[in-house]
């Protein structure tokens, strides 16, 4: 069961991914347990957008694991601005912070999301993952594309949980 739901969830993705064509080149890095995940992801896209890990183990095809954005709606001069947060995803990929993994009670802190993903990744027995990122911000002339990351992140987190009935696994909540 647990190798056909990998299976579903990889056809799942790519279901997922191919809804929002209009929005700029899907784009994929892998990156296994041994990388730097800096080096790997030097080339992740700075603006806002919306990304989706999937993980690899020996015995399991990838599974998504984890759906984020990067970027907000603000009010800026009397107009609706989509900021991109310093770095954008590549940015919230490699220098993130996320709430520790702790198998204590003791309080969790918050640590850089790189480094705690490859503690999960070892602890879950993962050997790559897959990284796939969508650009939801374009120039001005393009602008009617233009889509509120969290809106999509939530568009495709509500997917997932009607077609598997619960979060990815790094997802704590949402």
């Amino acid at each position: 069961m647990e190798m056909e739901l990998a299976k579903d969830q990889v056809k799942w993705a790519t279901k997922v991914l191919s809804k929002y064509h209009s929005f700029s080149v899907q784009n994929y890095r892998s990156v296994k347990l041994e990388d730097d995940f800096k080096n790997a992801l030097s080339d992740v896209s700075a603006n806002s957008g919306v990304y989706l890990v999937l993980a690899k183990s020996r015995a399991k095809d990838f599974q998504v694991v984890y759906i984020g954005s990067s970027g907000k709606l603000k009010k800026v001069d009397g107009k609706g601005v989509i900021t991109v947060r310093n770095g954008g995803v590549r940015s919230r990929l490699v220098n993130g912070k996320v709430k520790e993994e702790r198998d204590d009670a003791l309080p969790r802190h918050k640590v850089n999301r790189a480094v705690e993903w490859k503690k999960k990744m070892k602890k879950s027995g993962f050997i790559e993952l897959r990284i796939f990122w969508l650009d939801t911000v374009f120039k001005e002339e393009e602008a009617k594309h233009t889509k509120i990351p969290l809106y999509v992140e939530s568009s495709i987190m509500q997917s997932y949980f009607e077609d598997f009935g619960l979060p990815p696994e790094w997802n704590v909540s949402f």
